[in-house]
């Protein structure tokens, strides 16, 4: 592949985790080696090692953390989907929208085909709150109850709808906001 090609995907937020058993060490050291040849660079390259040190992704907190530097390099708000394996393991995580400081019109249909891509049944949708507070909107719990039903027609799972700020999140599956764990 091109140095191009490399950037080009980078640079839409397009980030695959090798197919091997999540959590290994194995997985860790090629998306680590993929992130120092430059193939990903930014905070999906930090998303993509934390996705492959997290292991099985069984609940937001852990979700939260893995997507957390998106919601720490942006200035606006953007939308990604993150798809999981049948073991709850990172597998990709892509960007489907991009907005304004303070909103992002989301397309379920683009979010449900890059999940279907990934040939997996699991995802959880996130889009980060630059304002700082995660307090999600009427809008964003719209876009949660729109986006079960969407998925599920689909054939999909969407196990849960994060809202990521620095140092909290708001989880729709578990209903509250919660604080990030600075991390050690």
């Amino acid at each position: 592949m091109s140095a191009e090609a490399r950037d080009s995907i980078a640079s839409r937020g397009i980030v695959a985790a090798p197919r091997i058993p999540t959590g290994s060490v194995e997985m860790a050291a090629r998306c680590t080696e993929a992130r120092d040849a430059g193939t990903v660079r930014g905070p999906y390259a930090e998303v993509a090692r934390r996705g492959a040190a997290a292991g099985a992704i069984r609940d937001p907190i852990v979700a939260a953390d893995v997507l957390e530097p998106i919601a720490a390099a942006e200035v606006q708000e953007v939308a990604v989907v993150m798809s999981l394996n049948v073991h709850g393991g990172f597998m990709s995580v892509r960007e489907v929208a991009r907005g304004a400081v303070e909103h992002v019109d989301i397309s379920l249909p683009l979010a449900i085909r890059a999940v279907a891509k990934e040939g997996t049944y699991w995802a959880i949708l996130a889009h980060n709150h630059p304002s700082g507070s995660a307090a999600p909107s009427a809008a964003d719990a719209r876009l949660w109850r729109d986006a079960r039903a969407q998925f599920a027609c689909a054939g999909l799972t969407l196990c849960d709808h994060l809202i990521i700020a620095v140092g909290e999140f708001y989880s729709f599956l578990w209903a509250s906001r919660w604080r990030l764990h600075p991390r050690r």
